[in-house]
């Protein structure tokens, strides 16, 4: 069952910080959607123990690959145009298990953990 139908984080409209990455001041690591390619792959991970290897696929859309405790399963899917260490990741759009849900957040409580391009 999907962790919540929290919305989505707010950090996603600041300005450049210091150290270059213009998705948010606060924080941490971000990637956008736009900087990606079709078969670019990133491993993402949350507390306690949660740890998926995604595959972008285009527009907004990735498929996970492979996933470890995680209610997220291989071959599920969901669309999202911003990740970022340190925040939830609200995706739109998640199909598991054949139902599709509108909202699913990953890392409610404290974010992102992991967040990196393979």
């Amino acid at each position: 069952m999907p962790d919540s139908t929290a919305g989505p984080p707010s950090a996603t409209t600041s300005p450049r910080r210091r150290d270059g990455n213009p998705h948010c001041s606060r924080g941490g690591y971000s990637i956008r959607t736009e900087e990606l390619h079709p078969g670019d792959r990133l491993r993402i991970g949350w507390l306690p123990d949660r740890e998926c290897i995604i595959e972008f696929r285009g527009g907004r859309t990735f498929r996970a690959i492979d996933c470890r405790n995680a209610t997220l399963q291989s071959g599920d899917c969901f669309e999202c145009s911003l990740l970022i260490r340190d925040f939830p990741l609200a995706v739109d759009h998640f199909v598991h298990d054949g139902k599709v849900y509108a909202r699913y957040v990953m890392g409610r409580d404290h974010g992102l953990t992991l967040l990196e391009k393979m």
